[in-house]
Order: C-alpha cells, then sequence, then structure tokens
C-alpha cells in the first residue's frame, strides 16, 4: 500500500482578498468618519458665529434704545 499525503500550503490570513476588503472598508470608514468629524467642527463654527452677529447685533439695538 501507498499512502501519499497531500499537504496544502496557503498564505497567511491577513494576505488573502477577504483580509484586503476588510482594509479596504476601515480605511474607507476611516477617512468618512475623519470627513464627517471636520465638517461637523466647521457646521459648529459657523453657527457660533452666527450666534455672535446675533448677539452683537442686539446689543447695538438696545444701545439705540436706551438712548
Amino acid at each position: 500500500m501507498n499512502f501519499r499525503s497531500v499537504v496544502i500550503v496557503r498564505g497567511p490570513w491577513w494576505a488573502t482578498w477577504w483580509a484586503y476588503f476588510i482594509y479596504g472598508f476601515l480605511f474607507l470608514s476611516l477617512v468618512y468618519l475623519i470627513r464627517r468629524y471636520e465638517l461637523n467642527r466647521q457646521n459648529l463654527k459657523h453657527h457660533l458665529e452666527l450666534e455672535k452677529l446675533d448677539k452683537t447685533r442686539l446689543q447695538e439695538l438696545d444701545g439705540f434704545k436706551s438712548r
């Protein structure tokens, strides 16, 4: 009897197609989150500037009324 063993050597799991897919997904998710964070910061900054302008206008209006 002659038994032949077949050994299949595969590459590391981190070099498979699905691992690269996960890497790409994580990278794109990170870019999306950073972009969303920056847009949120700019939006908040804009709203603070508008509130500051409103406050200044109200103070000027109060000044005119007081005179």
